[in-house]
């Protein structure tokens, strides 16, 4: 399906915290979403391409990153090709006739752990990396119960499997009200973006898949 020249294209990007089940939420709205004309998917299996190199893009990383001030030369080269990947195949469908462009850990998501590590603040690092880069227009957040996340990061024996309850519900709430934060800078300094909260309640996978697609055809 052509898009008319009134039509759009928007990318689109999943954030949440880790545990929350946003990878695979991702791959299954990608899976019931893969006939769908309207819908182009990004994933990080894409990262492996060989031809997916662009000079521009890699030189702005290469500074955006030494300028954020990580702590160490491992993470920077590790940033570095994190934030690199993402903005080449997002720039590669620039001119994609595909209403949405969807990828799971984008620009967004990606700069939540640059500012953990960034000795600046979160003003300013969210300055250095979204100025002159692409930008995602729709940011999906996907949030849980905090009581539920704890139980999935104890069933997982995740990374985070330690950390009590008490600040699990701290994490969640924080990890929220960055993200919007980090939207209303865009929208104030670069563009406007859209975020979309969506409930991950029990796995309901039926539920999230639904609730989405209809957000994202309400948006004009």
């Amino acid at each position: 399906m052509k898009l008319s020249s009134a039509q759009k294209s928007y990318y689109v990007e999943f954030v949440g915290m880790s545990g929350i089940g946003k990878s695979f939420l991702f791959d299954k709205f990608k899976e019931e979403q893969s006939n769908n004309p309207d819908f182009l998917f990004i994933t990080k299996s894409q990262y492996r391409k060989k031809d997916l190199f662009n000079i521009l893009i890699l030189i702005r990383s290469f500074i955006k990153i030494i300028q954020c001030r990580l702590p160490n030369i491992n993470l920077i080269k590790k940033y570095i090709k994190l934030w690199y990947f993402p903005q080449v195949l997002m720039h590669r469908q620039k001119q994609s006739e595909k209403k949405y462009i969807v990828i799971d850990e984008g620009p967004f998501h990606r700069s939540r752990s640059i500012k953990n590590l960034s000795k600046f603040d979160s003003d300013r690092v969210n300055h250095i990396l979204f100025n002159k880069s692409i930008v995602s227009d729709i940011v999906v957040y996907v949030d849980a119960l905090a009581e539920d996340l704890y139980d999935w990061r104890q069933k997982r024996g995740t990374i985070s499997a330690d950390m009590p309850l008490s600040k699990t519900k701290e994490a969640r709430t924080k990890s929220f009200t960055q993200t919007s934060l980090d939207v209303q800078y865009v929208c104030k300094n670069i563009k406007d973006v859209k975020l979309i909260n969506i409930m991950n309640k029990n796995n309901n996978i039926n539920h999230f898949i639904e609730s989405l697609t209809r957000q994202l055809y309400q948006i004009k």
